[in-house]
């Protein structure tokens, strides 16, 4: 679950520096949605329980702890996904909706 969240950063932060739609738009459209490996984590944690009955608040504390966290984490990947979206259709709306002249800079440039 933390290696699908983390890819979906990786992913995210790739696609606002970058100005990449397509892959904004591949993480806001994740198939497998980190809930999914909620079982692997209470897997886990069952089986520290089960070896040591001492461990079970703790764990179950830690469970829901981790949970909560990895998917607030995946939400701020799919919110920074859907700025990079919305910013690129925007520009390309602005773009098309004012387009900028042909210019002949050589002939009416002063540099200096």
């Amino acid at each position: 679950m933390a290696d699908l969240v983390v890819e979906m950063i990786k992913n995210s932060l790739n696609s606002f520096i970058r100005n990449d739609l397509n892959m904004a738009e591949e993480v806001r459209r994740w198939k497998r949605s980190p809930t999914i490996s909620n079982e692997q984590i209470f897997r886990e944690l069952l089986t520290f329980m089960m070896e040591d009955s001492k461990t079970i608040h703790r764990s179950l504390n830690d469970y829901a702890g981790i949970k909560k966290n990895l998917e607030r984490i995946a939400d701020h990947a799919k919110g920074i996904a859907d700025m990079v979206t919305y910013n690129g259709y925007r520009r390309k709306r602005a773009a098309s909706a004012y387009p900028v002249e042909e210019r002949n800079l050589s002939r009416n440039a002063n540099f200096f």
